[in-house]
C-alpha cells in the first residue's frame, strides 16, 4: 500500500512540474523603429497562473536579435495579460533581421537563470522600418511560406504538409491559447491529432530562427 502511495505521489509531482511548462505563452509583440540603429518591442504575454515581469536581456548576433523575458510567479498576482516595453539598442546596419523573442518563468524574486523556457515566436523584418511589423498569436501568419498544409481544412485528424518538417517542433494549442501538447522533433511531413476533442486549434511549427502558425478546425 505504502509502495503504490509513493507512486502515485510520484506522478503528482511528475505532473505539476510538466504543468509549469503551460504558464505563459506569447499572445502577440509589435517591433517598431526608434531610430536607424534602436527598436522597440511591445510584448503582450497572456497568464494561466499568477505572474509579473522580473528581468529581461538581448543579444545580436549579426542580423539574429534575441529577446529574453522572466517573469516570476506569484500567486497573490491575478493578471491574466502582462504587457512590456523593450528597448533594443546599437543594431548593426544591415537590411534584413529576425528578432526571436523567449518567454522565461521562475519562482525566484531576485534574479532569473532564463532556464524554465514557456514559449518562443519570431519575426522577420527590414531596416529602416517604415511601418511596425507585428507577430500575433492568433492570426494565421507564415515566416516560413514553403511549409503548407495540403490536406483538407476541417480536417479529420491527419494532417499532411508539402514538405518534410524534420528538424522542427511544433506546439499545438487549444482556442483559449492553452498548450496541449509539444513535439520537440519532427521526422516525417505529417502528424496526427485525431486523439484531441473536435474544435479549433492552432499549430505553431518553429525552428531556432523562424515559426509559423497555422489555424486548424478538427472535425472528425
Amino acid at each position: 500500500m505504502k509502495k503504490i502511495i509513493l507512486i502515485a505521489l510520484l506522478f503528482c509531482c511528475s505532473f505539476v512540474s510538466n504543468a509549469k511548462l503551460l504558464d505563459l505563452h506569447i499572445n502577440n509583440f509589435t517591433v517598431t523603429e526608434i531610430n536607424s540603429n534602436d527598436i522597440s518591442v511591445q510584448l503582450k504575454v497572456d497568464t494561466t497562473i499568477g505572474a509579473s515581469f522580473l528581468s529581461s536581456t538581448y543579444t545580436i548576433n549579426n542580423n539574429i536579435i534575441t529577446l529574453k523575458v522572466c517573469y516570476i510567479v506569484e500567486a497573490a498576482t491575478v493578471a491574466l495579460q502582462l504587457q512590456n516595453n523593450f528597448t533594443i539598442n546599437s543594431i548593426p546596419n544591415l537590411n534584413n533581421y529576425s528578432l526571436n523573442v523567449k518567454v522565461y518563468e521562475t519562482y525566484d524574486p531576485v534574479s532569473c537563470d532564463y532556464s524554465m523556457l514557456q514559449d518562443t515566436a519570431t519575426v522577420i523584418f527590414s531596416m529602416p522600418l517604415t511601418t511596425p511589423v507585428s507577430y500575433l498569436f492568433n492570426e494565421e501568419k507564415y515566416f516560413d511560406n514553403n511549409i503548407l498544409l495540403i490536406n483538407s481544412n476541417p480536417s479529420n485528424g491527419l494532417l499532411i504538409f508539402n514538405n518534410n518538417l524534420e528538424g522542427k517542433s511544433i506546439s499545438i494549442y487549444d482556442n483559449s491559447g492553452r498548450i496541449i501538447k509539444v513535439i520537440d522533433s519532427v521526422n516525417e511531413n505529417n502528424i496526427n491529432i485525431s486523439y484531441l476533442e473536435n474544435g479549433l486549434y492552432y499549430l505553431k511549427i518553429s525552428n531556432e530562427f523562424e515559426s509559423s502558425v497555422k489555424k486548424i478546425i478538427l472535425n472528425k
